[in-house]
């Protein structure tokens, strides 16, 4: 009759260690999206070519590394450090700069036009071979 008890109290507790497990199931899934947020924040800084942006992420996080980090408040904490980081930019000093190409005035520079005639002789004709292939045959009966 012992085993019998113990099956009964399982049971009696299935919903409560389903709980359980929902519950640390969804606390793993919001540590690997808070880690995949603070990685995508950590590469826009580190793409930006301002240095002193750099400097305040590792301040934040000294390592770069987030993977031993298992605690979802701490996560949060680095989280909002790099959105702050990211929401409040140094000033980025402007340069004047143009789109278009400076002008040449070496008179030995010249522009050569490569023409294809291959390539620009539009649909190739077809062969006599294909079309006799292609064409209606006679009716040799």
């Amino acid at each position: 009759m012992g085993g019998r008890h113990q099956s009964r109290a399982l049971i009696e507790r299935y919903a409560d260690l389903k709980a359980a497990l929902e519950a640390r199931s969804l606390e793993q899934q919001a540590v690997a999206e808070c880690k995949a947020e603070i990685r995508r924040m950590r590469r826009l800084i580190r793409e930006a070519p301002i240095p002193a942006l750099i400097a305040r992420a590792d301040a934040i996080l000294p390592d770069g590394r987030v993977a031993p980090i298992q605690r979802i408040e701490r996560l949060k904490a680095i989280q909002a450090g790099l959105e702050a980081v990211l929401a409040d930019p140094p000033a980025i000093p402007v340069t004047k700069t143009s789109d278009r190409p400076k002008k040449t005035t070496d008179p030995t520079y010249r522009i050569t036009i490569h023409h294809d005639p291959v390539a620009n002789a539009g649909p190739r004709p077809r062969s006599r071979r294909a079309w006799r292939w292609n064409s209606p045959r006679k009716n040799t009966a």
